[in-house]
């Protein structure tokens, strides 16, 4: 019975693994559009990449990951938008990243900025290309690429609205996470079930969002990529 279970255990935690890592490469292009941005993780900062004396409390990480859901979920908006023009499209999408640059900029003491700020000016630029920050196609609005946010969903895109969902998930999911990291009471067995605990309820939550055909979609795609052999 152990033996028959175990690919479904196995199969359960890839796919957390996967939604995980498609929101972090969404995050990872947004981050390439400037230093107030950054993707989370970097350089296990909590948010923030070079914080390193003057870390992020978890009140700010929580802050600033609803402001980045808010700025993709703005910036998705306005790429669905077939009403404007590529020039225009592309003016209110650097609006809208640069109001969040700003409000992130605003979340943080000014030691934190100003850290940020040297590190950034060293090595931050650097940084980016050695932490693998370049292009990738998980937020790439097109057919081919990821499908907004979710993988595999080419006939059944996500709405706006569903976007914003999956990003308010994904931010709080995330914060839930560094706030779990940053707990030093917590053993690394504790700390590591917590996580597992944490991922496995946003991976629901984004399943929820779903529609059946919707699911249906990203399933059939799973199950194409031949990961979970004998997995129905």
């Amino acid at each position: 019975m152990r033996s028959r279970f175990w690919p479904f255990v196995v199969c359960a935690a890839i796919v957390v693994a996967v939604l995980a890592a498609v929101g972090a490469q969404g995050q990872m292009r947004y981050a390439r559009r400037g230093p107030g941005g950054m993707g989370m993780g970097m350089g296990r900062a909590g948010g923030m990449p070079g914080l390193v004396n003057n870390p992020l409390t978890a009140d700010q990480v929580k802050k600033i990951a609803d402001i980045r859901a808010n700025t993709q979920a703005q910036v998705m908006s306005v790429r669905a938008d077939s009403k404007l023009s590529a020039a225009e499209r592309n003016a209110r999408i650097a609006e809208i990243r640069q109001r969040g640059h700003e409000q992130v900029m605003s979340v943080l003491t000014a030691d934190q900025r100003k850290e940020f700020e040297s590190w950034w000016s060293t090595r931050g630029r650097m940084g980016m290309r050695t932490h693998g920050m370049r292009r990738v196609g998980g937020m790439g609005g097109g057919p081919g690429r990821m499908a907004g946010m979710m993988p595999g969903l080419v006939n059944n895109p996500l709405t706006a609205e569903q976007q914003k969902k999956i990003a308010d998930i994904r931010a709080n999911t995330q914060a839930q996470v560094m706030s779990v990291r940053a707990d030093s009471k917590l053993s690394a067995a504790e700390r590591n079930a917590r996580i597992a605990e944490i991922r496995q309820r946003g991976h629901e939550q984004v399943m929820n969002v779903l529609t059946a055909d919707q699911r249906k979609e990203f399933e059939s795609w799973w199950s194409s990529r031949g990961v979970c052999p004998g997995v129905r």
